[in-house]
């Protein structure tokens, strides 16, 4: 069963991926043939298309680097949670270890405060973890755009390994598409606003071998991917709760509620 690719930006994905097929190649510190990203150009092909539900109440996940120095914190999150529960697992890298107990969690004290400290049970061990993964409810508005995002790729190496690279990279582009297209994801969260860039086609359109500059080669890939681009804000507290129905007196249906204004005669 092939191993599940972690999801990042297209140069993540394909450096995980190509390491573990070849690491003579990908893999060691530095590798026989590097590959990072060159130009990335995002053009925006839609106008945005805002959520059908309106404000709405959904699930954010951050993941939070564990400080090795003082593993039972403080944290803070980035985003604005909602008043419910909160889950946060205990990561070794990409792997979920365990799930804390919510007494094993101090939030700030607020009801929806995003800084917490872990108060672990007493068997508890922080040996390997290196993330916490803090899962919680948000209302947010949101709105999606659709786009085309042109990535130049640039593969550097001898000539020798770099050839090897090139038919891998061709051969893996052509076999592995799917695979590699369902792991092409990049969530970011600044404050209150989330944004998250999904490739939904992936092609390549040239390869360019560029002359040896000190024995060195370098291998230019141009690709393109049509990717939705959804835009998320949290609705903050003094914003309050939208209303989600209404109705007119006439209307039939349970929890019709009048919006005509009532005036004295």
């Amino acid at each position: 069963m092939a191993q599940q690719l972690p999801t990042g930006d297209l140069t993540t994905v394909l450096r995980t991926f190509l390491g573990e097929v070849s690491p003579d190649l990908f893999g060691g510190t530095p590798p026989a043939v590097d590959i990072h990203t060159a130009v990335d150009s995002l053009t925006f092909l839609t106008s945005p298309r805002h959520h059908e539900a309106g404000p709405h109440r959904e699930s954010r996940t951050e993941v939070l680097a564990l400080d090795p120095d003082n593993p039972v914190g403080p944290y803070e999150l980035a985003g604005t949670a909602s008043t419910g529960p909160r889950t946060i697992r205990l990561r070794s890298n990409e792997a979920v270890v365990t799930v804390l107990h919510p007494d094993e969690v101090v939030w700030d004290g607020t009801e929806a405060g995003p800084a917490f400290t872990l108060s672990p049970r007493r068997h508890r061990t922080f040996d390997g973890i290196t993330h916490l993964q803090v899962t919680y409810g948000a209302t947010a508005v949101a709105t999606t755009m659709g786009g085309r995002d042109d990535v130049t790729l640039e593969l550097s190496g001898q000539q020798g390994p770099l050839a090897r690279a090139r038919a891998l990279l061709i051969a893996v582009l052509g076999v592995e598409n799917d695979r590699i297209l369902s792991s092409v994801m990049l969530t970011t969260v600044e404050g209150d606003y989330q944004t998250t860039v999904r490739a939904k086609s992936l092609s390549v359109t040239s390869m360019n071998d560029t002359a040896a500059t000190d024995g060195v080669r370098t291998l230019q890939v141009a690709v393109t991917m049509d990717v939705d681009i959804d835009v998320r804000r949290t609705l903050r507290p003094d914003e309050g709760t939208p209303i989600a129905r209404i109705a007119t007196p006439d209307s039939e249906g349970t929890g019709a509620v009048s919006v005509d204004p009532l005036v004295d005669a």
